[in-house]
């Protein structure tokens, strides 16, 4: 009878579901990264039509990240049960910091973008008027997408690395004041933002 009892650390409950969290957290992790240039070329785009385009190209490589997601979530508890470490301190924070991100990508980063579509739907000829022009710099915006991204690096360094539960919150406000920083310093240097967002509120946004 043919052996393959050799396939079982390849293709076992746990490892099946290391890869799937790992590819899946590097999906995410890659979005959140090259978030900022999509936001840069909305801010850049000088016309209507052209706008249009890369709110439709941002709705379009994010549609997946609902689904993808919930594989982060459910590999991660699955080993957390599996490793014993869903009740650590990092696994809870880094669940805490899942749940945010998921909170922030629907009701700010995809409302703000609504926003303005529908905005530039008013529009009524191809120019970008002052209003989209407004909105689409929203300080809501830029901040949430800074969020999302200072979680996601934070996120990978509890899983590899497992630290206790004070330096895991310890390590995410070290990284929203890291890059909230940036973004302020950025302001202060060029004066007005072009990219990704301005930091003048939006009222209502």
């Amino acid at each position: 009878m043919l052996d393959l009892s050799w396939l079982s650390g390849i293709v076992s409950p746990y490892s099946l579901a290391l890869f799937l969290h790992v590819a899946a957290a590097s999906i995410l992790l890659g979005g959140s990264v090259f978030a900022p240039f999509v936001r840069r070329a909305l801010i850049a785009a000088t016309t209507v039509g052209e706008l249009r385009v890369w709110l439709g190209f941002a709705r379009e490589t994010s549609r997946a990240n609902p689904a993808v997601s919930l594989v982060v979530l459910a590999s991660g508890l699955f080993m957390g049960v599996e490793g014993g470490w869903w009740t650590d301190g990092w696994f809870m924070v880094a669940a805490s910091a899942w749940l945010a991100n998921a909170l922030v990508a629907v009701l700010v980063i995809q409302r703000a973008a609504m926003v303005v579509g529908s905005a530039a739907a008013r529009c009524r000829d191809n120019q970008v008027s002052d209003e989209v022009d407004r909105l689409r710099r929203s300080a809501r915006w830029t901040l949430a997408a800074d969020f999302l991204q200072a979680n996601d690096l934070a996120m990978v360094y509890l899983m590899f690395n497992k630290p206790s539960a004070l330096a895991s919150g310890a390590l995410l406000v070290t990284a929203w004041s890291i890059l909230a920083g940036a973004r302020y310093a950025q302001r202060a240097w060029i004066g007005r933002d072009v990219g990704p967002g301005s930091l003048t509120p939006v009222p209502g946004r």
